[in-house]
């Protein structure tokens, strides 16, 4: 092999290597910042609730039992639609945490025997509401290592985003036709992010990871951001 082939070989492994850390930056850099962002409004919705729940108890708009209803119901509900919008990895990780949706018998005896150390149905009336207004309180509660986790998340994403956006003006400026290289590189960082959010959900779907188990879903989604990111080049290579 020449001196010219082996140089354009490594060329070749160097770009190769390039575009697999870029699709990869393009994903997480999506899942992280995205569900951090999720997680910030969802933290402050329940909290919010809560609050104007409680404010309607204590001025006898409704009852104590309709807020803990009420309470239940929306931060259910909350935690549906943001689950809905999650990444598929932080939602298999958010599954592993809590699978469904809590009952509202569960809570209230939960919090019944938190409180009072013995079953929901044999409290008295005094201690019934005291009951519902812990729940509506806890209603409001976030798990505090998660929001840990998704502040961390957050800014591990932008990092990851400047490091994406650095390969792609890297290979913009080592291009001879620069305008072309610039819509493959937001073409690729488009499919790199598609390709991760369609094979970590599509593992779940086909079986082949459950629902509560973030590492394979993580292995499916960065397979599948590796196949979109280079199946878009070597498509836009052919078309160009």
């Amino acid at each position: 092999m020449s001196q010219l082939q082996v140089s354009e070989t490594r060329e070749k492994i160097f770009e190769h290597a390039l575009l697999m850390l870029q699709t990869e930056a393009n994903n997480f850099a999506y899942m992280f910042v995205k569900d951090a962002r999720l997680r910030m409004q969802y933290s402050s919705g329940i909290k919010a609730m809560s609050n104007e729940l409680l404010d309607a108890v204590r001025s006898g708009r409704i009852s104590a039992m309709s807020g803990a209803q009420q309470a239940n119901y929306l931060r259910n509900e909350l935690m549906d639609v943001v689950r809905k919008r999650s990444h598929p990895i932080l939602l298999a990780y958010a599954r592993s945490l809590k699978l469904n949706s809590v009952g509202k018998n569960d809570i209230l005896e939960k919090k019944s025997m938190d409180l009072f150390k013995k079953s929901f149905s044999t409290l008295t009336a005094a201690e019934v509401d005291a009951v519902y207004l812990e729940t509506i309180t806890a209603s409001g509660r976030s798990r505090e290592s998660v929001n840990r986790l998704a502040s961390i998340y957050g800014r591990a994403g932008k990092g990851l985003f400047v490091l994406s956006l650095a390969i792609a003006l890297y290979e913009i400026y080592e291009s001879d036709n620069r305008m072309r290289e610039t819509a493959k590189q937001s073409a690729i960082a488009g499919s790199s992010i598609a390709g991760g959010i369609a094979f970590g959900a599509a593992s779940v779907a086909a079986g082949i990871c459950a629902a509560t188990a973030p590492i394979c879903v993580t292995v499916a989604s960065i397979a599948g951001a590796i196949a979109g990111g280079l199946g878009m080049e070597y498509t836009f290579n052919g078309i160009f």
